[in-house]
């Protein structure tokens, strides 16, 4: 991470947001997007995955799915 005035300020202004998230800045970074991953959305993609493959690894699939959209 950037060490500039910039990066700072907004490590602040983060922390400020989200002042009832403890966890919104920790070490001078800033939690990622997955913070936004609803459990609806999990419901829905394990549902639409044991509906589309019966036989397969729900688990694993969600484990690949988070993945990729971490990536993303």
């Amino acid at each position: 991470m950037d060490h500039n005035t910039d990066a700072e300020e907004e490590v602040e202004r983060i922390g400020k947001e989200h002042p009832d998230d403890e966890e919104a800045v920790v070490n001078k970074r800033v939690k990622g997007y997955l913070k936004y991953f609803t459990n609806h959305q999990v419901v829905h993609q394990i549902d639409w995955f044991t509906a589309s493959f019966p036989n397969g690894d729900p688990p694993q699939y969600l484990y690949s799915y988070l993945v990729s959209f971490c990536r993303s």
